[in-house]
């Protein structure tokens, strides 16, 4: 840590981990409702943006964030709408890819209107939307810290699973006219961890949780999920291989990419080819490139073993690819 704290001070950073005592619950007005988060240090500066994956939230980031050395850059963990405590998308709408890309440039640019090139920490299905980012606005990306991403999940939809996604849509918009099934807090935390099959501890389970409950209003001392229905479906407009390599090869950000051990695309198959074809596209047009892995860990590596992730971005960090013209500590 003290070779660290070196390496940073010569970068021209002021070394210093985030208190989980400087957290704070934001709520932001968008046109279809709210946004709502969790901003981890000073509200003075640009934070690094932090993306969660789907189905999980804003805590997902809850214990690598205190372990994580910034400099004093903050970080804005957003809840992804249908998510947390942001409001869903209405009932009855399809849910298409870009709404998120879309969600993500509206808070950059609408809502935070002074913020310039933006510095990404992201995991899952939220690194895919930073990934896209990056690649759609190259000059407007200074750093893209990628846990696990699952772009290649989000493929173009074959015309029988888009059949029942539209099905499923039309079943789920009824479901918003009733409260969801409630359960004890310990049902539910059995149930959510039975159903992630696994691939997140028990411990981790109520990290999400903690986020991831809504208090019954019918049933004294049980609880819902937050989140929508809607967020389990797989979306509309999904990108094809080849758009990911066009975009992977427009990315022009220091970037690192994590990966682990027991996560998404280990095992030899086409997906994990790809995987690392992208991987070299990035390489060729990016200042600082890191592909890093992590040894006996999951897809929720960044919950389930923090200790684990946070000594690869800080040594990332370290490198000084958060200082530039245009980042947040110049504005």
């Amino acid at each position: 840590m003290h070779a660290l704290r070196r390496s940073l001070l010569r970068c021209g950073i002021q070394a210093r981990n985030i208190s989980t005592k400087e957290v704070t619950e934001v709520t932001i007005p968008v046109p279809w409702g709210h946004l709502a988060g969790k901003w981890w240090g000073t509200r003075d500066k640009q934070p690094i943006l932090a993306l969660h994956g789907v189905q999980d939230n804003a805590a997902s980031f809850d214990r690598l964030i205190p372990l994580l050395d910034t400099g004093g850059i903050p970080i804005f963990a957003v809840d992804v709408p249908g998510h947390g405590k942001s409001d869903r998308i209405p009932p009855g709408y399809l849910p298409h890819y870009t709404d998120v890309l879309l969600i993500l440039r509206f808070l950059i640019k609408d809502v935070f209107k002074g913020w310039g090139r933006m510095n990404f920490l992201s995991h899952s299905f939220g690194s895919s939307v930073c990934f896209a980012y990056a690649g759609i606005f190259p000059g407007e990306v200074q750093s893209f810290v990628s846990i696990e991403c699952a772009r290649l999940f989000m493929t173009n939809n074959r015309p029988e699973k888009l059949r029942g996604t539209i099905d499923k849509v039309i079943k789920y918009s009824r479901k918003t006219e009733v409260e969801p099934p409630s359960d004890t807090y310990d049902q539910m935390l059995s149930k959510f961890y039975k159903g992630r099959k696994g691939r997140v501890t028990m411990d981790s389970s109520q990290v999400l949780l903690s986020r991831g409950l809504t208090k019954s209003t019918l049933s004294k001392d049980k609880f819902y999920y937050s989140r929508d229905y809607v967020t389990r479906l797989p979306a509309l407009g999904l990108f094809s291989v080849d758009y990911w390599n066009e975009l992977a090869s427009r990315i022009t950000c220091n970037t690192l990419i994590i990966k682990a051990e027991n996560g998404l695309f280990w095992k030899k198959c086409p997906m994990r080819d790809e995987f690392v074809n992208q991987a070299k596209l990035i390489e060729k047009n990016v200042p600082e490139f890191e592909y890093a892995f992590v040894t006996e860990g999951g897809h929720h590596v960044h919950i389930d073993a923090p200790e684990k992730v946070a000594p690869v971005i800080n040594s990332f960090y370290a490198k000084g690819v958060l200082v530039g013209k245009e980042s947040a500590l110049n504005q």
